[in-house]
């Protein structure tokens, strides 16, 4: 049987599978309790955020103050959501007819944007004064879940068979650079704790994730090799990539004259 007919398969069990109307009951209920949490935590913070409000607060300061206050595991909550939507259009038409590709797709470029945002929070404080840093560990996390999910959708789902996955990455080098970016990735979110930092030390811990630089830069070139055809978006990602690790440099001041 040859790949497209396991991908076939695979479509067809994956909508056999979330048609059952007791599933999809089941993933309707998560997805609504998600739901009431996340805006009940939000209008709770947003009513804290307004009452504890300093007067002269400039608008820089409100949006600070409104970031501090919402911890970390609720961006995991919330990254929860995307997959369980693609799941389910994905298994009711949703995602036109090819939905293995579709999810796949998704998945990999809901990664790269949050990738992206991970690496625009020191340019963005520094431009701005706007602080996302509270929250970097765990948007890069949330990065590492939808690229493993890219991933796994891949493996289980498309190709199915090891000898042609093996022969993809080999073959495909848009393949072979997303597996390096994968790679490259796996010790950042191994380390990303506070374990790991106090172990490493903070100069070791942040020499090893400056791995997320090339790792970055492999991701948006994965998808500009991916595209078919000239097409803008994967263009546009990956400039904003260079934009923003160019942003990271320091230029050298010039030294006055003696």
């Amino acid at each position: 049987m040859r790949c497209a007919d396991h991908g076939r398969d695979a479509d067809g069990q994956l909508s056999i599978l979330l048609g059952l109307p007791v599933l999809q009951r089941d993933l309707a209920a998560i997805g609504w309790r998600l739901l009431r949490l996340v805006l009940s935590r939000h209008i709770a913070l947003s009513a804290c955020s307004v009452r504890n409000e300093l007067p002269g607060m400039t608008t820089t300061q409100r949006i600070n103050q409104a970031i501090g206050r919402v911890p970390p595991w609720l961006l995991y909550i919330v990254a929860m959501l995307p997959p369980v939507w693609f799941l389910w259009l994905a298994a009711t038409g949703g995602l036109g007819v090819e939905p293995i590709k579709a999810l796949e797709h998704k998945l990999g470029e809901l990664a790269l944007q949050i990738l992206i945002a991970t690496l625009a929070v020191r340019p963005l404080r520094e431009w701005t004064g706007v602080n996302l840093l509270k929250h970097r560990r765990a948007l890069g996390v949330v990065t590492f879940a939808y690229v493993f999910l890219h991933l796994l959708v891949w493996l289980l789902l498309d190709v199915q068979i090891l000898s042609e996955i093996w022969a993809d990455i080999i073959k495909r080098p848009y393949i072979t650079v997303g597996m390096v970016a994968f790679v490259l990735m796996l010790p950042m979110v191994i380390t990303s704790n506070n374990l790991s930092l106090r172990k490493l030390g903070p100069k070791r811990w942040r020499r090893l994730h400056r791995l997320m630089y090339p790792a970055v830069i492999l991701g948006g070139l994965h998808y500009v090799m991916l595209a078919k055809g000239f097409q803008i978006e994967p263009l546009v990602y990956f400039g904003l990539i260079l934009l923003l690790l160019a942003a990271r440099l320091k230029i050298p001041r010039k030294t006055a004259a003696a």
